[in-house]
């Protein structure tokens, strides 16, 4: 099913309508989702609430094409395929331990239409309300919660809720900065090519790097029983250090599982919980947490707990503290304790704002234990007849346990915004019947949406554009692909650029004894000759930024795409908006891998890893939409192009985020924006150590004609 059109889903009845008619658009950032939790979109106790962003919104329009429901709308809302729903809840990072229940209740929420409700009204009053009792016109602060904004949340609220003195605050928080610096450069900040995020959180709390544990085994490492079906205090499992490898590996000595001082991590860990967990989980103010004095024997007040260890950390940062381990270690669990149950950022947290979900993923064939594992299963006759492995598919990273965006907004009062329930089906009859129970505690590793037993794997042939007005919304089980001896006017593809399927594709396979192509040549459709690539349009398509040379030429439809480039030189090029200004909505997800490649990611969200080289990444005009969050943009061998109409501002609240922009319109106003998202991966070594921000990439390595674009960040832009 087709539909374009030119401008977003701007309002709830707008997009409960999309998905009764299952109509695939662009959703605008007004609009979000979230679990409602009594009268504020989170507990009260907390001042920030996490929300799913457009872009779930967009994949869920996705799911609830391919995986219709019978439902039709209410007043309260819209009821989704079981199925659908299922997906809905796993891209926003729900993990596997938390099955969906059909009796759960999404909202999508309209974050500014309060305000114009207030205007009309002639109210005075400013709506929504916050759960600190601050009002706000609208939700407009979205805060995106990577692990430097983390930092700046921390430091807020002990200015907030500590009781401490200004003077104090900033001092504890200089101390302090270079353990977050040190926090932000750990194994987190290669997640996304480094597997499980369970694996890795389980370093901080002292397993060896080369241990690899079971899901289960690694919730209760975190002390979080593996159902996650209590609450309150009653979360915690207090295992000491050597009865935690008894009772749950069973067998493994201390030496084998615990890395040096890796008990004395764990323990320190235990005490936390067991001093501070039922704090955490009063519901009362964060002052509680901070303030009160726990009942544990030996503990003191949060509060005092910190001025003790940034004090030692500040005169003294190569000593241990007491006996669990050194200093650094003790604050580096601390403030991971601290995210962890005060802003619920669980183990399963990436430090990047994107879920890591710990189930297969609705948008790639596969199971989760094919994800995890990196492999076919052995049964696939299909790849090994083609001679496609996992990696030659997908490419050697962990990309695809990656489900979708995560945000903050302030947390607000419920009734003050304007909002409509989406729930799963109660009664579907189709195969998707079962799915909650496919998805629950005992059946972690799930055979997936699509078996990977059952993709078709074809061969990019003759006439190269692919799939042209097929309105198939299960495209993604077929995967695309270049063979090795491909000719050259098989290198240049496009897709169908008015549909909504999803399409896998790879050059994994291309050689290297292969011509190159250029600018010249064409794409051929049919029997026609087709347009050469300089005339197809664009800023990608221009001298200035096209290589002489290259070996593939990728332009992708709509949909939620997945490509994995070629060793060599590559184009990769995502939906943008045509010159009629209609829009194919789409996310593009790449691996582009070595080679000086050139990756438009155009409109919608999305995950870019450029790869080794000297690679560009090209934002158009028509591009100004959606988020893309860069794995690996290296300041020294990577460049940003800009269309010469776009603008640029660095996120004024946190570096590693720019907006790009078109000129304002008459009344001042940015209609849309694009969100570039460095990860920690990103960045430099430089003499100064170790830089990732947007400030840094343009005082010391843009462009001068970059550095010209950009501008102080605009009033009202996010």
């Amino acid at each position: 099913m087709s539909t374009l059109k030119s401008q977003p889903i701007q309002t709830v009845e707008e997009f409960i309508r999309a998905l009764e008619h299952q109509e695939v658009r662009e959703v605008s950032d007004n609009l979000f989702l979230n679990f409602p939790a009594g009268d504020f979109l989170y507990p009260d106790q907390f001042t920030l609430g996490w929300i799913g962003t457009n872009h779930n919104l967009y994949q869920l329009l996705v799911l609830n094409q391919r995986y219709p429901s019978n439902s039709q709308s209410t007043e309260e809302g819209f009821e989704v395929s079981a199925k659908a729903y299922a997906g809905l809840f796993r891209g926003i990072g729900f993990g596997a331990y938390a099955a969906p229940d059909s009796n759960m209740t999404f909202n999508v929420f309209d974050r500014k239409a309060s305000l114009a409700k207030s205007l009309e009204s002639g109210l005075q009053e400013i709506v929504p309300t916050t759960s600190t009792g601050d009002r706000r016109a609208y939700a407009s602060n979205i805060q995106f919660p990577v692990f430097s904004g983390f930092e700046q949340t921390f430091a807020k609220d002990l200015f907030l809720f500590s009781g401490l003195e200004k003077g104090t605050v900033d001092t504890i928080t200089t101390s302090l900065a270079p353990v977050w610096k040190n926090t932000q450069q750990d194994i987190f900040k290669n997640s996304w090519k480094m597997g499980s995020t369970e694996a890795m959180f389980l370093r901080y709390l002292g397993a060896k790097k080369s241990f690899q544990l079971e899901p289960n085994q690694a919730h209760n490492l975190a002390a979080i029983t593996p159902d996650n079906t209590k609450s309150g205090i009653d979360l915690f499992k207090f295992n000491d250090s050597e009865s935690f490898v008894m009772n749950i590996l069973g067998g493994v000595t201390p030496e084998e599982f615990y890395r040096k001082d890796g008990q004395k991590t764990y323990e320190w860990w235990s005490k936390l919980a067991r001093d501070y967990g039922s704090l955490i989980f009063s519901e009362g103010p964060q002052s509680k947490f901070y303030q009160d004095s726990p009942t544990a024997p030996d503990s003191q007040p949060f509060v005092e707990l910190i001025q003790d260890l940034s004090a030692q950390y500040a005169a003294a940062p190569k000593t241990d503290y007491k006996t669990f381990g050194s200093i650094e270690s003790v604050l580096q669990a601390t403030l991971r304790f601290y995210l962890l149950f005060n802003y619920q950022a669980t183990q399963l947290n990436t430090q990047n704002s994107l879920p890591y979900s710990d189930s297969a993923n609705p948008f790639v064939p596969g199971s989760f234990e094919e994800l995890r594992s990196q492999g076919f299963s052995s049964n696939v006759v299909k790849a090994a007849a083609v001679g496609l492995t996992w990696e030659d598919v997908y490419g050697s990273t962990f990309l695809d346990t990656f489900a979708g965006n995560e945000a903050w907004v302030d947390n607000l009062k419920v009734s003050s915004l304007v909002q409509k329930s989406i729930s799963g089906s109660k009664g579907d009859t189709d195969p998707s019947k079962n799915i909650f129970n496919k998805l629950n505690p005992n059946n972690v590793y799930d055979s997936g949406w699509i078996k990977s037993a059952d993709l078709t794997f074809k061969e990019i042939e003759k006439g190269s554009e692919v799939n042209p007005g097929n309105p198939n919304p299960n495209e993604f089980e077929t995967v695309y692909y270049l063979d090795r001896d491909a000719t050259r006017r098989e290198r240049a593809i496009a897709f169908g650029p008015d549909t909504t399927t999803s399409d896998i594709f790879t050059a994994s396979q291309l050689s290297n004894g292969l011509k190159n192509i250029n600018r010249e040549t064409r794409i051929g459709v049919g029997l026609q000759k087709g347009k050469q690539i300089k005339d197809l349009g664009g800023l990608v398509t221009s001298a200035d930024v096209l290589p002489e040379k290259f070996k593939t030429y990728i332009e992708l439809g709509g949909g939620i795409d997945r490509i994995t480039g070629s060793r060599f030189a590559d184009v990769i090029v995502g939906t943008t908006k045509q010159d009629n200004g209609d829009v194919t909505p789409g996310s593009l997800t790449v691996l582009a891998r070595a080679g000086d490649d050139v990756v438009a990611p155009g409109r919608g969200s999305g995950i870019i890893s450029l790869g080794s080289g000297r690679d560009q990444l090209v934002i158009d005009k028509g591009d100004t939409f959606g988020r893309t969050t860069l794995f690996d943009f290296k300041f020294k061998h990577d460049s940003l192009v800009l269309h010469q109409d776009l603008k640029a501002s660095i996120d004024v609240n946190n570096d590693q985020f720019l907006f790009v922009f078109n000129e304002a319109d008459a009344d001042g106003l940015i209609s849309e924006y694009k969100t570039l998202h460095l990860t920690q991966s990103s960045g430099a070594a430089t003499s100064n150590g170790y830089v990732s921000s947007w400030s840094e990439y343009f005082n010391q390595f843009a462009s001068p004609e970059l550095q010209d674009a950009l501008v102080a960040q605009p009033p009202g832009l996010v």
